[in-house]
This record gives structure tokens, C-alpha cells and sequence, in this order.
């Protein structure tokens, strides 16, 4: 309970301290005449014309112009206490919805989840996926892939008839589609009787069962076959999520320490985003990190020049307020940060400005401007303006 009574003083008495010496390069608007929304999640179109908003509790799916800072349509989703994630597919023809927890990121202990399939225009509601690990769509918009525990299995988006089943022998974390639609990436746990044949360890038994047991590998399968054609050549830690840039080049893992070797007791956690080459399945060095408490947004910008990632700003990841933290992506140093802090009972504009402590963002088209959420209000911030 330490850390709740730390957050609570902190959130009554820290004043507002953003990382910013003035307000001269971002602002603050409001999304909605409903000062009570939440925001939990943002995505922006593939034609970048509008962002969809996805929020905690009754929040409807809110699809909102950015440029005339109008709010276009709306539409009712299941009402989730922490909110969703919200992601396009790569065409933009079906939105997901991903029920989010406030503390996500033990082992697998926080899945199976929820997932909502949305039409892309309208965002009604298509199909409800209830207790899997991961929904993804197929970058063709044919198939959609289910993990369910140790169980991959892959479904005709247009009447969702099953089409194939897989079955792994070891504990399955993560899935996804290669952009080719040639190959489904499978994070696993390691199989013990192949760690020994592989004669990796030799007779070093303790990295052995150490790797067995808090690390993760990514296999290829054949999409046609399901048979496996290799593996990433890299231990991971436990892979939460995979992601494509948007030119498919680059494999994007978000991974987490295992809660029994990071330094979770001490209050931080330990996200971390390992680039992997996408053209021949080799790990790179590049790697972007986050101490947020809560699933870490992240995403590459549209020129490839910047990365950013949530985080959180004091090693303390339940006591601190969020941060946007920016990257070189070629070079991986850090490059700017915007830190979102306030008082309890701060208000603006003449109203509270309600937030939970979570924020999600989008690199706006031009490559100047991040669309930040921060509760009841969005954020326009333009990262390169010191």
C-alpha cells in the first residue's frame, strides 16, 4: 500500500511541472463537452486526416478532426473500467480494441484479455473476441489470428469461419503476421529439450533453467503450413506485443523483465522495445525503454527519423507522472521529453482536468507536431520548438 499513499501526497501537493520552460510549444484542448471522459487510447487514420479516441468506462469511440479540432462521430463500445488501446489495421479498414488493465505486465497473469473488431468508418462493433492473449488482422484484411494460451488459431475475417489451428508445446505469449502474409511470428516460451540440444549452455545448468523459465523466443512459421521454418535469433524477455513500422522494415518487440528477476519490489518496472531487421529476421542493437507503470504507448514517426515511447520520470514507476520521451531513431539518443504533471484538483479552462496517471500519443502528418491524451484533454506539442 506504500506506493498508493506515495501517489496519493504526490498528486495533492506536486505542482503542474512540465518539462517545458514555457507554453509556447504545445497547448491544450478539449475533445468533448463531456468533461468526464477519460482518455486511454489514440490512433490516427492511415490517411492521416482525423485520430480515433478511445476512453475508460462509457467513453464512446470518439473520431476527431485534428486540424479543425472537431469532433466527427461517435461511436458506443463495451464499457471496460481502464479504458482500451486502439489500433487501425494497416489499411485502416477495421479498428481494435483492446481492454487495458492498470497493472499490466506480471508474466501473463493479466491475460487472457478482450478485443473488439470495429468496422474503420463507422466503429460498430463486428465481432467480440473474449479471452485470448492477441488479436491481430492479416496486412491482406482476409484473416484474423487468436492466441489463446499455447493455442494459435486463424479465421476468415468476412464470416469468420475457423480456418487452421495451431498448437505449440510450450506456453505461447505473442503473435502476429509478417506484412508478406507469408509467415506468422510466434513468442514462446523456450523449449527445455531444444535449449539442451542446441548446446548453448554447455554445462552451465543455472543459465540453462534461467533462460527456460524467465525468457521468451519468436519462431517463424509458414503461414500455409504451420510448420516451423526457424527463429529469431535472440532470447527475449516476455514479449507482450509485436509491431511492424510502417514501411515493414523493422519488427518492433515490446518486451518486460520477468517480475521475479527486475526490480518490481523496488517499484519499477522494465519495458523494453528491441528493433529486429524485418528483411532477414536478424536482431539489431537499437532498443528504446520505459518505466511506466502502465502499458507503454509507443510509435515510430513518419519521416522514420523519431521514436517515442511512455514512460515514467523518477525510478519510482507508481509514484511518478508520465513522460513522453523522444529518440534519435537512427542514432537511438534521446531527444526531447514532455512530462505530464498536475495538481489533484487542477482545473482548466474553468473545469477539472480529470486524468488517471496514463497517456498515449500520435506523431501528427508533417512531422512536427505529437497528439498527446491526457485525460479530459488533448495535447499539441511541437517536439522540435526549444
Amino acid at each position: 500500500m506504500k506506493p498508493l499513499f506515495t501517489l496519493i501526497f504526490l498528486l495533492i501537493f506536486q505542482q503542474i511541472s512540465f518539462s517545458q520552460a514555457d507554453e509556447t510549444d504545445y497547448r491544450k484542448i478539449r475533445f468533448s463537452e463531456n468533461n468526464n471522459l477519460v482518455s486511454s487510447g489514440v490512433d490516427i487514420s492511415p490517411d492521416g486526416q482525423f485520430v480515433v479516441l478511445s476512453g475508460t468506462g462509457d467513453f464512446p469511440l470518439i473520431f476527431f478532426d485534428w486540424k479543425s479540432e472537431q469532433s466527427l462521430q461517435t461511436a458506443n463500445t463495451d464499457s471496460w473500467t481502464a479504458g482500451s488501446a486502439v489500433h487501425y489495421t494497416p489499411e485502416g479498414k477495421y479498428i481494435i480494441l483492446e481492454k487495458l488493465y492498470y497493472n499490466p505486465g506480471i508474466a501473463n497473469y493479466d491475460r487472457p484479455s478482450v478485443y473488439n473488431l470495429l468496422d474503420g468508418e463507422s466503429g460498430e462493433i463486428l465481432k467480440k473476441f473474449e479471452g485470448y492473449n492477441i488479436v491481430k488482422v492479416s496486412s491482406a484484411q482476409s484473416m484474423i489470428l487468436t492466441m489463446e494460451g499455447n493455442e494459435i488459431t486463424l479465421w476468415d475475417l468476412k464470416d469468420f469461419k475457423l480456418l487452421k489451428t495451431l498448437t505449440l508445446e510450450e506456453e505461447g505469449f505473442a503473435a502476429t503476421f509478417s506484412p508478406d502474409g507469408k509467415t506468422l511470428l510466434i513468442a514462446h516460451s523456450p523449449n527445455a529439450e531444444e535449449l539442451k540440444q542446441s548446446g548453448s549452455f554447455g554445462k552451465d545448468k543455472k543459465s540453462l533453467k534461467a533462460t527456460s523459465r524467465y525468457k521468451n523466443q519468436i519462431s517463424l512459421y509458414n503461414l500455409e503450413t504451420l510448420k516451423k521454418e526457424g527463429s529469431i535469433n535472440h532470447f527475449f524477455d516476455l514479449v507482450y506485443d509485436m509491431s511492424f513500422s510502417p514501411d515493414h522494415n523493422e519488427l518492433f518487440v515490446l518486451q518486460i523483465s520477468h517480475p521475479d528477476i527486475n526490480s518490481a519490489a523496488k517499484g519499477e518496472k522494465q519495458w523494453n522495445i528491441k528493433v529486429v531487421n524485418a528483411k532477414n529476421w536478424e536482431p539489431t542493437r537499437k532498443g528504446f525503454t520505459s518505466k511506466s507503470a502502465h502499458l507503454p504507448d509507443y510509435a515510430i514517426s513518419p519521416d522514420k527519423k523519431y521514436f517515442g515511447i511512455i514512460s515514467a520520470g523518477s525510478v519510482n514507476t507508481y509514484t511518478s507522472f508520465p513522460e513522453l520521451h523522444i529518440y534519435d531513431y537512427e542514432t537511438g539518443r534521446f531527444y526531447e521529453r514532455f512530462t505530464l504533471s498536475q495538481r489533484m484538483f487542477e482545473k482548466d479552462q474553468g473545469e477539472f482536468l480529470r486524468t488517471d496517471g496514463r497517456a498515449a500519443f500520435v506523431f501528427l502528418p508533417g512531422n512536427e507536431i505529437i497528439l498527446i491524451t491526457m485525460g479530459n484533454r488533448l495535447i499539441y506539442w511541437n517536439f522540435h520548438q526549444k
